[in-house]
């Protein structure tokens, strides 16, 4: 029997609990940033914001009565990059911050994008930081999570049908 992956998704976040997901740390955020800058060498390292960066970091695992306002894991990973990329807390490298957040955080939790390349993936995050973006901050989280969910694969799956 086959399972989609949405389904597997929900039965997976049903056995979940709130302290089982994976959330990454300002410090975490922190060194993605400075790998960012140092394996590219473009741009300055340094905090514009600090609290924009910790706020930004805290806003996949906000919730209330034990609810998150994101579902787990591709709107988490949305929020990831919509608030890192939104909030520019470092001096440069917020994207770069922002997707790599968004993808270690789908990593720790099993999960990885699939049928996706680099320049999507790019083009998606600069038209998070572009003035020009449509929409208010619901509506793009709302069409970011989908983007997210419909390329999301378990990191087990993607491994099983490279090796066949």
């Amino acid at each position: 029997m086959t399972l989609y992956p949405a389904v597997c998704r929900v039965l997976l976040f049903c056995i979940l609990t709130m302290s089982d997901i994976h959330f990454l740390t300002f410090e975490t955020i922190c060194e993605i940033h400075d790998k960012g800058i140092a394996d590219y060498g473009e741009g300055t390292l340094g905090i514009l914001d600090e609290h924009a960066i910790r706020s930004a970091s805290g806003q996949p695992e906000a919730g209330m009565l034990g609810e998150y306002f994101h579902e787990f894991p591709a709107g988490m990973a949305a929020a990831y990059l919509y608030y890192l990329t939104n909030q520019q807390g470092f001096l440069n490298g917020n994207k770069r911050t922002a997707v790599g957040s968004a993808l270690l955080f789908l990593s720790q939790n099993g999960f990885m994008l699939k049928n996706t390349t680099p320049l999507e993936v790019y083009e998606i995050t600069v038209g998070l930081a572009g003035e020009n973006i449509k929409g208010d901050r619901k509506t793009i989280l709302s069409e970011l999570t989908k983007w997210i969910d419909q390329r999301l694969a378990p990191i087990e799956a993607m491994s099983e049908s490279k090796s066949n």
